[in-house]
Parts: C-alpha cells; sequence; structure tokens
C-alpha cells in the first residue's frame, strides 16, 4: 500500500505539471483524448486524481500486460469494445482520430524502411543470438515462441548497445517519427506453431509498421487485424492500427522475422505530439521510486481533506444548476438521437423548438461535439462532462422527457 501511494504522490505530480503545460493549448484531439475511462481532461481534475486514489485504495489490480513490463498499474478499466469494428486501446485512446484497421496508402516511412531493407536484414543476422524472449510471450504466445531485441523498449528505453551494433539501421530509424513513448522498436521473431492470442494495443496515438525481413511462408503466416487477415511480403512494409483487436498464426515451417517499428498517428500535430510525450509518464510508475513512506501518509489525508473539500464545492448552488442545466440538455440529445436511427444532431440548434423550447447555458454555451454516434457536452466550467459511447441510446422508450438520465455508461 507505501508503494502504491509513493507512486501516487508521483501521479499527482505528472498530473499538475501536464495541467501546467497545456493550460491555453487544448486541441480538439485533446479534448477527445481518454486515459482508460477518464477523458484527458477529467483525469487531471481534482475529482480524476481523487478517482484514481480511490481505485487504488479499494479496486488495486496489475493486468498482466504491464506486469509483464514491470509496471504497476496506477488505475485499470476496461477498454470501450472488443476492437473488431472500431479502435479499443486498453490505456489511451483518442476518439477524434481517423480509425482505420489497416492503413495501405503510401508512406514515406515505407518507403524508407523498404529500400533500406537489405542492409537491415544483414545487421539483423549479426545480432540475431541476442534475441531472447518476447515479454508478452508467455502471456500471449501460448504456443510455439516469440523472441524480440528491442532497440526502445518500454517507456522509451534506448538499448545503445543495439544501435551500435546497428548503425544502419539506426540511422535510418533516426530520420522517422518514432513513437517512442507509447510504442516500441525491436526485431520480433515468431517461431513455427506459434499462435500469438487476439489483443489489442495500449494506444491509438501510434501506427505499427512490419518491415517484413525473413518471411518464408506467405500462405501459412498470416496477421489480422480486424476482420481482415493480410500476410507479410519479403521487404515490404504492412501498416496497421494495433489498438484494434490482431493476432498472428503461423503454421509454416520456417522462423518469421520482422522489424516492428511505431510511429506517430499522422493525424496528431506536431505540438500534440509534443504534449502526447508529456503524457507517456501519465500510466505508471516503476516500484520502488525513493520516496519517503510518511510523504504518502501525508498524501492520503491531504487527499481525503481534498475530498471533502470537492464534495462541498459540488453542493454549491451554481454547481448543481450547471449539472441540472446538463441533464437537460443531454436528456434532449437522447430523445433526439432516438427519433433519428442513434444519431445525435450536428448542433444543439436542432433541439429547438421540438425537444427544447431554449438551450441551456452555464456561464456560457456548454462544449458540443459530434463524431458519428458519439457526442460530448462539456462545461468550461470543468463542473461536468459527460460521454454517450457508440450504439447509445439505450433506454426504454415511452418515458416523458421529463425524466433526466445520467449519460455514464
Amino acid at each position: 500500500m507505501l508503494r502504491y501511494l509513493r507512486s501516487y504522490l508521483g501521479h499527482i505530480q505528472n498530473c499538475l505539471a501536464l495541467r501546467r503545460l497545456l493550460r491555453g493549448r487544448w486541441t480538439h484531439n485533446l479534448r477527445n483524448t481518454y486515459w482508460y475511462d477518464l477523458s484527458l481532461a477529467e483525469a487531471l481534475s481534482l475529482g480524476g486524481m481523487l478517482k484514481v486514489l480511490r481505485w487504488g485504495l479499494l479496486r488495486r489490480k496489475t493486468d498482466e500486460i504491464s506486469s509483464n513490463y514491470a509496471i504497476n498499474n496506477l488505475y485499470l478499466a476496461e477498454p470501450a469494445g472488443p476492437g473488431l469494428n472500431a479502435p479499443a486501446p486498453t490505456v489511451w485512446h483518442c476518439r477524434s482520430l481517423v480509425a482505420l484497421p489497416w492503413h495501405d496508402y503510401p508512406s514515406a516511412i515505407s518507403e524508407l524502411l523498404e529500400s533500406n531493407s537489405s542492409l537491415i536484414l544483414s545487421e539483423y543476422a549479426n545480432v540475431k543470438h541476442l534475441l531472447q524472449a518476447h515479454p508478452d510471450d508467455a502471456s500471449l504466445a501460448g504456443q510455439g515462441k516469440w523472441k524480440g531485441l528491442f532497440f526502445y523498449g518500454a517507456r522509451a528505453q534506448r538499448n545503445e548497445e543495439l544501435c551500435k551494433l546497428c548503425p544502419h539501421t539506426t540511422r535510418v530509424l533516426e530520420q522517422l517519427p518514432l513513437c517512442t513513448n507509447f510504442g516500441f522498436v525491436m526485431f520480433s521473431e515468431l517461431a513455427p506453431g506459434t499462435h500469438v492470442k487476439p489483443h489489442t494495443g495500449s494506444s491509438n496515438l501510434r501506427l505499427r509498421f512490419h518491415l517484413g525481413l525473413q518471411v518464408p511462408d506467405t500462405e501459412n503466416v498470416k496477421l489480422r487485424v480486424a476482420h481482415d487477415f493480410r500476410a507479410w511480403g519479403q521487404g515490404k512494409v504492412l501498416v496497421f492500427d494495433d489498438s484494434f483487436e490482431h493476432e498472428v498464426f503461423h503454421k509454416g515451417d520456417q522462423t518469421r522475422v520482422v522489424l516492428v517499428v511505431d510511429c506517430w498517428q499522422p493525424g496528431l500535430k506536431p505540438e500534440e505530439i509534443e504534449d502526447s510525450r508529456a503524457k507517456s509518464a501519465f500510466r505508471a510508475l516503476r516500484p520502488g521510486m525513493k520516496l519517503r513512506a510518511a510523504l504518502g501518509i501525508a498524501l492520503l489525508l491531504a487527499s481525503c481533506w481534498g475530498a471533502f473539500r470537492f464534495w462541498q464545492y459540488q453542493q454549491r448552488p451554481h454547481t448543481k444548476q450547471c449539472v441540472e442545466s446538463e441533464r437537460k440538455l443531454t436528456t434532449a440529445l437522447n430523445w433526439y438521437a432516438v427519433d433519428n436511427d442513434g444519431f445525435p444532431p450536428p448542433s444543439t440548434r436542432h433541439l429547438i423548438p421540438i425537444y427544447l423550447e431554449t438551450i441551456p447555458e452555464c456561464d456560457q454555451p456548454y462544449d458540443y461535439e459530434v463524431i458519428g454516434r458519439n457526442y460530448t457536452v462539456s462545461c468550461h466550467g470543468g463542473h461536468r462532462a459527460f460521454f454517450m459511447p457508440p450504439g447509445y441510446p439505450k433506454m426504454a422508450t415511452g418515458k416523458p422527457p421529463g425524466k433526466y438520465l445520467m449519460l455514464r455508461p
């Protein structure tokens, strides 16, 4: 418990630093970025930090994949879905990015990797004896054997020794927009008979590039992403979003080798990538931080006091009125969606006069954003935010619109 509290203190420090960094820099993508089931804005708020603390004190556990990389979870929530028809990353999810399981369009990254595939293969041959069991081998590859050798591992740790042994590959990698904060770069080796079980990646802030280095059998060695299967090609690149469910079947008789390279999602702006680099320290911390246990105890007492003050803040008439106004607005949006095949209106103005006589406001109009069947309604004052997941509304018809509904799933 004290170890968790020490880690939580570091989490608070990260939150405060990230809040200062993002002040006045919120973009559409950042507003639609979620850490587990918390929007980034909510996660950085006092209420979000207290929610993380409550989870750590009452429900704390570590998922298997995190433990493979010696990561202690500060927080954990189930992904938004199975990842077959939409992304379902386990940690970071930017819901405003274009969601495609396969990215087959021409890419300068793919061209650079393919044009250097022969030299990369020769450097792999010189270091393949250094490959070790992949951290996820035991949990995801129950049959066969999965090995890896990382240029960049968890927490963006660079393998300097490997970079020196593979100078040409390193020079190629240094020309790419690597997403080492939320991804990896490695040689990946799969033995015959291996089945990598279905799973989803931790983030959709990256795209995964596979350069085929040793592809002996294109018929019996395939990768499934979402609903489609693809085979690797010798010296060719496959590009996919690994936040969709994916798995690998190796029914061939020779080892398959690829260079795995994670690069930033092209839908992110340069300033958003810089902000995302700061977020990468946000997920979890290593055990054994050199902080005194007394700091953890003091933090717990301070958090309890903060929870009491937050409860007092929620009881203020202005906050209660804001919550009531949002309930009225989101209820009207729900009923509009019921009458229009599940799609919310493009603008709140479409609610007048059938669903509302006037649009509720707080200090200023509520922030309203729509993406397909999803919408967000949030208050600039930060009082409360609601999110409608895909497929909503899930409610009985025939209820009078006066029955306000909370939208948290």
